[in-house]
């Protein structure tokens, strides 16, 4: 069967579902040959409906929920295709919803470090489902850093680069056709200032702001004096780097204007949280939301307990490396040291960054 026509596909599953008998036939045979249960997600917990229904003393009893069948077929077969980049499939389903459920408010979408382009892409296609007209804001130095070659090493297919190669045509070549509805900004964030659409009304206010560039306390500083400062009422900001290990301070900074941001989602096979704007921010508060050096021991403590507290209990290693990350990033030998050993037992040993938490911790190496 070719899959190549979305609207042929439909139509052959709608045709499987609309014969009942013969379909249920095929899926209680290949579920009890193969020993695959699938329960809807919405009725799992009393496990009324479902692919494949509880066992009981007469033997396997069969129910099929046939529109959440047609439904999962649907995601599985008509999803996008994964696009290489630092997030995972996961997120890029997120980024389009995302863009999708932000169409109707007024602002403009901004995609800070777009890198080789998955994260433009995703939220370019979520855009489209009801506005082709709107344009993306992609902002990246477009500069090849060391850090970046583990995407070689695992073999994807970008080009080779060295540290300091320009990669801004691969990520052209890779937006293809969306060219157009992409303002394409090669620009260093740092003293960079933001004017946004100078042809539209209000052509400053932004409604969605991916970030994946507050590498630093002082690109947080430039990202919030200039993005943060023109979010409208509604908007979502995803922090694509939330759940790394290294960077502290985006937890500190999320934490001191909790009280205007809900967490929105989570994407749990991925490193990205979003906070969705429903209070106003004044100056002020961001002036002291972003004084990452100057916060004292209690205060890094509450940070981190309010961000273990917003993300799930298997994703809570990574905030625990971000919170022994915090003392080091300030130099605080003593307190990294007496972290890391009260949160190790708490940590998964196979999480990402353990290693380098551990050597910084020993060799406080990281100057920021």
């Amino acid at each position: 069967m070719s899959c190549g026509d979305p609207n042929s596909l439909g139509r052959i599953l709608d045709k499987l579902a609309a014969d009942k008998e013969e379909f249920l036939s095929i899926i209680a045979e290949a579920c009890k040959r193969h020993n695959v249960r699938f329960v809807s997600s919405r009725e799992q917990d009393e496990m009324s409906h479902g692919f494949v229904g509880p066992k009981t003393a007469a033997g396997l009893q069969w129910h099929i929920d046939y529109r959440e069948l047609n439904k999962r077929i649907r995601e599985v077969i008509l999803r996008p295709k994964w696009l290489i980049g630092m997030t995972t499939h996961e997120e890029q389903d997120y980024y389009r919803k995302a863009a999708e459920n932000v169409c109707e408010i007024y602002g403009e979408i901004v995609d800070l470090g777009c890198w080789l382009g998955s994260t433009t892409i995703s939220l370019l296609d979520g855009c489209s489902t009801s506005d082709q007209t709107q344009n993306v804001w992609a902002f990246d130095t477009f500069i090849w850093e060391e850090y970046m070659d583990c995407m070689n090493a695992n073999k994807q297919k970008t080009k080779k680069y060295k540290a300091g190669d320009n990669f801004k045509p691969e990520f052209v070549e890779k937006i293809g056709d969306r060219i157009n509805r992409v303002n394409l900004c090669e620009t260093d964030l740092v003293g960079y200032k933001w004017v946004g659409d100078t042809s539209k009304e209000n052509g400053n206010r932004i409604k969605l702001l991916s970030i994946d560039v507050m590498k630093s306390p002082q690109l947080m500083k430039s990202v919030v004096e200039n993005f943060y400062t023109n979010l409208t009422l509604g908007a979502v900001v995803i922090h694509q780097d939330y759940k790394h290990w290294y960077a502290s301070w985006i937890h500190c900074l999320q934490y001191a204007l909790r009280h205007h941001f809900d967490v929105e989602h989570e994407v749990t096979n991925g490193t990205t949280v979003s906070f969705k704007l429903f209070k106003p921010i004044q100056s002020y508060e961001l002036g002291l939301a972003t004084r990452f050096h100057e916060l004292v021991c209690q205060e890094i403590e509450d940070v981190f307990e309010w961000s273990k507290s917003i993300v799930s209990k298997e994703n809570r290693s990574q905030i625990h490396l971000a919170h022994i990350m915090a003392y080091v990033h300030r130099c605080d030998k003593t307190m990294a040291k007496a972290t890391y050993h009260r949160l190790i037992s708490l940590i998964d040993p196979n999480a990402d960054g353990l290693d380098s938490v551990r050597n910084a911790v020993d060799n406080m190496l990281y100057d920021v």
